[in-house]
This record gives C-alpha cells, structure tokens and sequence, in this order.
C-alpha cells in the first residue's frame, strides 16, 4: 500500500486524536497472507483466491474509507461458524505464543464455562447474508474482501455501527478478526493502539438469555484478551471492523 493510502490519511488524523494503528503494521499483499493461511492449513486450496486476487485492484475505486483486500476462511471449512471460531482462536493463541503480546481467551475460558460455544455466538443476519453471497461468488474456501481494521467506526458502539452501514456495507465477525490479526499480526500490539470490535456477530453472556454483547479484542498488561463487550455502550479508544465484497469494477482490466 503506497503512502497517499488510507492508512497514511489515518496517521495524519491521529496526531489529533491520538489514537492510531501501530506505527509498525501495514497492509500485506494477498500472496502473502494465503501463505499464512496455508500454513496453518495446508488442507486449504489458495488457487481459486490467488488467481482472483491477482485480478483485483489494492483499493477499490469508491468507498475511499476501505483500507485494503483481507483473506477471511470460509467458517464452512471447519464445519459450522461455531467450530470455526473455536479453531482460528485456537490458532492464533498458538501463533502469538512467544511473541510480545500472548493472547489471553477469555471469551472460551470464563464466559463460555461450562457452555457450548454454538449455543453463544451467532452470526448475525446482515453478516450471514453477506457470507452466502461470497460462498455464491467466490470459488474455494478463502474469500478476498475489502476492509477497515476499525478506524472508520472508531469510538462508536457496536450498535451503531450496525444501524448506520454503508449499503453494501457488512460486519465483520470474530472469525473475520482472527483471520485478519493471523495475517496482520503487528495491528493489535499494545494498549495504547485502537482496539478491535466485531459486528458481525452476537454473543449471549453467561448468565443471559439475549444476545446483547459482541466479540472484543485488547491489550492489556503485555496480553491481547479476546474478550466481549456490551453491544450498545461505546468504547472510546476502539474501533468495529466492517466491508465490502469486491464488485466487478474493483477487478482489473483485462491486458
């Protein structure tokens, strides 16, 4: 990503708001994080989604608040949404395991005591739709969708974000932001960077029967808690992540 991108224009804000992205992350090129996933998954096929990204443009030519194009696994391929989740947290516990910042699950080790993850967290109905039309659109098990690692939603709650997208503008869930940190590993290093929100999907506390919180993802004393958080109370120095499916006038002209 050159440096008239969308994250430089954030680095410019920030000195006002004194919140940003760590000076050290930057977006990764797709290649780069199918190599990731594969690694982790060698069951994957990374052909389908390396031969659409190579047609697809760095940024899309509207919505200048989209950051880049993320590789996201489709939940599919683990079995249900609920077991997805379970698997890229348990593989970014291991991937983060002696490095800086450890990660703490706090969202499978206290609130989920003595539960099943599937009777807890659900995708939401925008987020599902939205993950029907990319298993309908994109062939194989990883999807390329552009992105915004919670800058643009900043210090707005959950719920808002949620009633005030963009048209074609959907919630990206815990599986999302997992898949995401995986192949971006330098955005969420310390407390004092913006912090992650997931509106794509909903959480039911332990001792709830609504589906009132949603995933949230910070640092705290060297450890990056996966945790969760009230869905209509705001976080100031944190950010939901959101995008959009690449349209046909994001892809490239044929030579």
């Amino acid at each position: 990503m050159n440096k008239s991108s969308v994250i430089a224009d954030i680095a410019r804000a920030a000195r006002e708001e004194r919140i940003s992205y760590p000076l050290s992350y930057g977006a990764k090129d797709i290649d780069h994080q199918l190599a990731i996933l594969k690694r982790l998954w060698p069951e994957l096929d990374i052909g389908p989604a390396k031969a659409f990204g190579k047609k697809l443009r760095k940024r899309p030519r509207a919505h200048g608040w989209l950051e880049a194009p993320f590789c996201i696994v489709d939940p599919e391929f683990f079995g249900d949404y609920a077991e997805a989740v379970s698997t890229v947290l348990d593989a970014l516990v291991r991937e983060r395991r002696g490095y800086r910042t450890s990660v703490e699950n706090r969202l499978l080790e206290v609130y989920l005591k003595d539960r099943d993850l599937r009777s807890c967290i659900r995708l939401t109905e925008r987020t599902t739709t939205f993950h029907d039309t990319l298993r309908r659109t994109q062939k194989g098990s990883i999807w390329i969708v552009y992105g915004q690692f919670g800058w643009h939603h900043r210090s707005r709650s959950v719920a808002d974000v949620q009633r005030s997208y963009g048209e074609h503008e959907y919630g990206f869930g815990l599986l999302e932001a997992c898949c995401m940190l995986l192949t971006h590993r330098r955005r969420l290093i310390n407390s004092l960077g913006l912090q992650i929100e997931c509106p794509g999907d909903e959480f039911r506390p332990r001792r709830g029967t609504e589906y009132t919180d949603a995933a949230f993802l910070h640092v705290f004393n060297s450890r990056l808690s996966v945790d969760a958080c009230n869905a209509v109370i705001p976080t100031e120095r944190a950010g939901s992540l959101t995008g959009m499916i690449p349209t046909f006038e994001d892809l490239r002209p044929s030579p």
